[in-house]
């Protein structure tokens, strides 16, 4: 594997979720050379086997088909494009269950700064909902453009 410990492996799948682009030999051996995750443009297998790794593995789809005869490794640690976003060797990635962000290393304070004020924001909002404020009053008319 190509991928140093650390690093995410994005594997360019182009959104197929009739085969899978990832498995849980791939998850096996990313682990234990210390990949810190993978990002699936398209579907995956052996989900369960990656969480039971305690490894990371992010896709489109889950689907039971493996990648052979059908799929095939073409270039590594280079650009992919992942939906519409082109991705380089170095770019920045946060991932969890709601979704997949990538982002240059040049705009890293900014992205930063900006998830800071949203989560101050946010964590204002739980409060006052816990102390018992009714929801549109928390969320307010302006709730729509918090991300702006």
């Amino acid at each position: 594997m190509a991928a140093q410990p650390g690093e995410i492996v994005i594997v360019e799948h182009r959104g197929r979720t009739d085969a899978s682009g990832w498995g849980g030999l791939l998850s096996r051996g990313a682990a234990r050379n210390g990949v810190a995750g993978v990002i699936v443009d398209g579907a995956c297998r052996d989900l369960d086997e990656s969480s039971e790794l305690g490894f990371p593995v992010f896709g489109r789809a889950v689907v039971p088909l493996t990648a052979r005869g059908r799929v095939a490794e073409h270039d590594w640690n280079c650009p992919v494009t992942i939906g519409s976003i082109v991705v380089n060797p170095g770019d920045w990635v946060v991932a969890d269950g709601s979704g997949v962000v990538f982002f240059e290393q040049q705009h890293l304070d900014d992205v930063l700064a900006e998830a800071e004020r949203i989560l101050c924001r946010e964590t204002a909002m739980i409060a006052a909902l816990e102390q018992g404020a009714p929801i549109d009053q928390v969320m307010g008319a302006n709730y729509e453009d918090m991300l702006k």
